[in-house]
């Protein structure tokens, strides 16, 4: 089974975020991978019985990264095993899904564009979470919520950034 993913890329809200993410910096959108991915993407995998210590080494081996510590040729090939892992659970619709997108969340060290991996695959595994079957409104509707989730988390982070930066300069004079 292919990997799903539930919108389409030409979707207004997918739309609407990719030109705001491309906006900000790497480091900012690296940012609001990790806490998608920690919020809300490991507590699913978790509530699925995955052990999440390979998604956890690689979410450390990115603030790592962040930091200067490592290289991303440190980072690479735990996101490669993230990859092969999400291929292994096929059968396990949420799970794939939530890996995937926490692989490509973390492959937004290498390029940025790689965080729509994060809507498109995660969306849809929340999403089928909270729908007991293939019933395609539910899902579009969940899908849809959880975007919007995802935005918010975006925007939370950006506004709460802007306010620091605005309040350390404001004490500056």
């Amino acid at each position: 089974m292919k990997a799903k993913t539930m919108i389409s890329i030409h979707h207004p809200l997918v739309l609407e975020f990719r030109a705001n993410l491309m906006q900000h910096s790497k480091n900012d959108v690296i940012f609001w991978c990790i806490k998608v991915m920690e919020s809300m993407l490991i507590p699913c995998l978790q509530r699925h019985h995955y052990d999440v210590k390979e998604c956890n080494e690689t979410l450390d081996s990115v603030k790592q990264w962040l930091n200067k510590e490592v290289k991303f040729a440190q980072v690479k090939p735990k996101i490669l095993i993230l990859h092969e892992q999400a291929r292994h659970h096929n059968q396990q619709p949420i799970v794939m899904g939530c890996i995937r997108a926490i692989a490509h969340g973390c492959s937004s060290v290498h390029a940025q564009a790689h965080a729509m991996g994060v809507i498109y695959y995660g969306a849809f595994a929340l999403a089928k979470e909270q729908c007991e079957n293939e019933d395609y409104p539910c899902l579009e509707v969940n899908c849809e919520k959880f975007i919007l989730e995802m935005i918010n988390v975006f925007r939370n982070h950006h506004e709460r950034k802007t306010y620091e930066t605005n309040k350390a300069s404001n004490s500056i004079h």
